[in-house]
This record gives C-alpha cells, structure tokens and sequence, in this order.
C-alpha cells in the first residue's frame, strides 16, 4: 500500500507540474521554448491550415456584416467632397494630393480612381471600402498571430471585422483614409517584427511611409513599436527604430507647413487642453462602448476645468496611463495592448491640426488594440478551459457586434436617415441642419425644410444661403411675398449673385414681379446690405 500511495503521490505532482507548465505556456510571457522569435507560440501550429480558413470566415463575416451598406447613398460629406474637388475628376491632378497632407493624400488618390472607374456610383466606392476592410481584418489577425497566437489572431480578425465602431470608416466612405492607414501600419509592424536584429526591413519602413500619407493616426506607429521593443525583444534593438523616428520627423515637418491652423488654434492653451481631454473622454468611451455612435460630432469647448466631461476623462487618462505601465511591468502581452490603444488615440488629439473637431473613423486603428485584446483574453480562455467554452463566448460576442453594427450600417442608408440621427445627437451644428432642409426640400418635404433653414439662422444669422434657400422654397410652393421678403434678407445678408439670381429656375414664379426687378438693381448697384 505504502508503494502505492507514493506512485500515486509521484502521478499526481507529475499530474500538477504538467498543468502548471500548460497554464504557464498560456498565461506568463513567452520563453525560448514555447515561442518564436517572432513571439508566436510553437504549442499551437498543430493545427496551422487552420488558421486561412480562419481568416477566410473574418473576410466573410466582415463583408457580410456590411453587405446591406453596397447599395446606400454617398454619405453628404463624401459627395460634397468628391462633387467640389476637381482633384478627383482628373487624374493628372494626384500629385496635387501630396499638398495638403492634412486631407490624406491616398485616400484623395484612391477616389479618383474610383472616380475614374465608375463616377459617383456609390457601388463602387462602399465595394472598394468593404474589401479594404477585409484586408485590414486580415492583417489584425496577421499581426495577433505574430504577438500571441494563432488562436487569437484568428478570434482578433473577427472581432475586427464585425466591430461596430468601424462602420464610420467603412460605411462612411470618408474614413477610406484610416483603412488604408491601417493596412499600412499592420504591415509595418509585422515585416518589422520579422526583420532580423541587424536592421530593419525596407518593407517596414515603406509601409510606415505609406500609412503617414494615409493618415495622421499612423504617427503612433514608431512609439508603438517602442513598446513592442520593451514588451519581447529588448532595448538591444532600439537602434532599428531610428529610421521610424527620422521620417516622423520629416513628416511633422511637411505637415505642419502645408496644413492651416484648425479651428482649435483660436482658443487658449487652457481652452484646447480642457477640449482635448472631452475629445479624449469621448473616443474612449465610443470605443470600449460603441452605442450612441453619431457621423458628426460639434460641440463648444468646456467652460471650466472642474466639470464632469473634463474631470473624468482627464481620471480615464491617467488611470489608462498608469495600467498600461503595470500591465507591461506584470504581462507583456496586455502591457503591449494597453500602450498601442492608447498610443493611437493621441493623434487624433489636435495635437497637430486636424480637418474635423472628432470623427469615429479615427478610431479604426486603436479598434485593433481592442480586437487584438479581445483575441488574447479569448485565446487564453480557450487554454485554460476549453475551446468548447470559449468557441460559445466568442459566437455570443460575434452575434451582438454583427447586429450592433448591421443597425448602425441602416443609419447610412440614405442621407435623410443620416442628417436626422447626427442632428439629434448635435442639435446646435449648422452644417447639419442646413444640409438637412437641402434634402427635406429634394424630397419635397417644404414645411420641414423651412424649419431646418430658420433653425440654421438662429444659429447663425448672417448665414444669407439659408435666407435664399428659404426664398427658393417659398417660390416653388407659390408664396411669391414671402420669398420675396427671404430673398431681401439674403441679399441684405450678402447675398449678391447675380448670375443665379437671373437664372435659378426655382426662383421663376417671383422672377417677372416688380419688387424682384427692385432686388436686381440693388445688388447691381451694391446696395444689397441696405433693407427697407
């Protein structure tokens, strides 16, 4: 008995060891022996042609997600964008693309192309963006696999690709931009990872150079890096991150001397940090809660510093700081992701200028840090119970992402359902508005439009289109007095087009009157500002 009893003792600590070395392998950093250089794990390439397949379901999912968005309207800022450049509609014009760096270049490169292909089809253009973004969900499970393992670069992909976050860049058409800026940046980590300790590979380098010009978000990609250093390799190599910091520096440069100051560059350094740190609150909280989402974001700046939308972000900040540096001191793995969200957040700051006060798309890049922690904390469930286990968890994650973003897509149907969800969540925004009574007036909805047009001059009175649209409407429902008393304003205003004036066909029903005759010689004659 006593022999048995110590063969069982000796069974069950072989027992234990063995499962303490499986948790090990899964949980602590990786080792020579159970990882590659690369950081990939050895244990799981027992089942490597898996991992295509994988990716194949990540494309499927992704475009099937998206599927519905094929035949939407172009969203009213990318056919305003793309109906007023004549960038776009050559393109001999391209290299015009390169001098204003603040509107990314590829993303003006890619349009005429498609501009070229098929016009303003918007076929085109929500196909072409849906395939990039299957591109990118691939390359988010690429690099996972590289840092982790197959298993979450698999779970990571699909994470990413169903998203609902994305759908501004995707759906949204105007955030082309950041997907390519993505691809880019994915492909710059992964062929740097792959470089040898000597140098770095050219790839690397050119893809960096690639994803700058595709977006402002890609100057996060040197310091993430540095973390990959510190997290896998070592501080041995930091010389291969010279190159990155070179061309950053270049970059800064010829963005800053081509780009115009924003609208934040008006407020004081209290002001436009105290804006900073909403700007901040906001993106974490769209991107860790991706409910409420909104196409147009227009706010003031906060009043005062002790106020809930600065107080708490500025918490959120520092909190997000300070796990980062204890993630990557206890877990490199969750240190590596804490940083790159984080990391890719900051540009889109107004620490540079930028375009727009905040947009959603800038919130593809860190999404990734988001998939790439949602495919490691999975995988590792999967180790540590079951693949049955974590199989069910993740399909419940994938259900709900897949309608959150497939009831975000119907918002971008057409621009009617667009401007009247973005118009509640921004109610003092004259862009919105006043784009909202264009369209209610396409769609013959009158009544509406002229209470979108005099919200638009409540809010900004010298605004003398909305006095002339108001005037257009009136003409065209035969309410020849009050488009004519709008039509006075609007020239009063400043209104002073002559050309339209005489040949606008909306403006006919008023256009024989004598009063219309007294309008046209007083902007003849200059005197428009005068109103009687």
């Amino acid at each position: 008995m006593l022999g048995k009893s110590r063969r069982k003792k000796v069974k069950t600590k072989k027992s234990t060891e063995a499962h303490s070395k499986r948790l090990e392998d899964v949980v602590e950093e990786p080792t020579e022996k159970n990882f590659s250089p690369l950081g990939s794990e050895v244990i799981v390439s027992s089942l490597p042609n898996r991992f295509p397949a994988f990716m194949a379901f990540a494309v499927i999912a992704g475009f099937l997600v998206y599927l519905n968005a094929l035949f939407f309207e172009l969203p009213f800022t990318t056919y305003s964008f793309i109906e007023g450049s004549q960038q776009i509609k050559s393109l001999s014009s391209i290299p015009a693309y390169f001098l204003r760096p603040f509107e990314s270049p590829l993303r003006g490169v890619l349009f005429s192309l498609e501009y070229a292909i098929w016009g303003v089809n918007p076929y085109g253009f929500h196909l072409i963006n849906n395939m990039l973004h299957a591109v990118a969900s691939v390359c988010v499970g690429l690099l996972a696999r590289e840092l982790f393992t197959m298993r979450a670069g698999a779970f990571s992909a699909v994470a990413f690709a169903l998203y609902p976050v994305n759908t501004d860049a995707v759906t949204g058409l105007g955030g082309a931009g950041e997907i390519l800026a993505v691809i880019f940046t994915l492909l710059s980590i992964c062929f740097f990872i792959r470089s040898n300790k000597s140098k770095v590979s050219t790839g690397s380098i050119v893809f960096f150079i690639l994803a700058l010009f595709s977006s402002v978000t890609a100057l996060a990609l040197p310091f993430i890096l540095i973390i990959y250093l510190v997290a896998f390799v070592g501080l041995k190599e930091i010389k291969k991150i010279i190159p990155f910091f070179i061309i950053l520096i270049i970059y800064l440069a010829y963005y800053l001397i081509l780009t115009p100051d924003d609208f934040l560059s008006s407020l004081s350094f209290f002001q436009k940090t105290l804006m900073m740190l909403r700007i901040f609150g906001l993106y974490f909280l769209k991107l860790f809660i991706p409910l409420n989402l909104s196409a147009w974001y227009e706010f003031l700046p906060p009043s005062r510093f002790l106020s809930f939308e600065v107080i708490i972000p500025l918490q959120v900040f520092c909190l997000s700081i300070y796990l980062s540096f204890v993630a990557l001191r206890y877990n490199k793995r969750l240190g590596f992701i804490f940083f790159f969200i984080l990391l890719s957040v900051l540009p889109s700051l107004h620490l540079l200028p930028l375009p727009k006060l905040m947009s959603e798309s800038n919130l593809y890049l860190p999404s990734v840090g988001l998939a790439l922690l949602f495919g490691l904390l999975l995988s590792q469930l999967s180790y540590l119970w079951h693949i049955k286990i974590a199989g069910p968890i993740a399909l419940v994650f994938f259900i709900v992402f897949s309608v959150l973003t497939y009831s975000r897509n119907m918002v971008w149907h057409d621009n009617y359902s667009l401007l009247s969800d973005t118009v509640i969540k921004s109610p003092r925004s004259v862009t919105l508005h006043y784009n909202l009574g264009l369209v209610l007036a396409e769609r013959g909805d009158y009544d509406r439009a002229i209470e979108e047009y005099t919200k638009v001059i409540e809010l900004n009175p010298q605004l003398y289109s909305a006095y002339y649209n108001i005037a257009c409407v009136h003409a065209l429902t035969g309410k020849k007095d009050k488009a004519l008393h709008a039509l006075k304003w609007a020239v009063a205003r400043g209104f002073n087009d002559l050309e339209q004036l005489r040949t606008d066909p909306e403006l006919d029903s008023i256009r024989g009157t004598q009063a219309f005759s007294a309008i046209i010689g007083k902007v003849e004659a200059g005197t428009g500002g005068a109103l009687h």
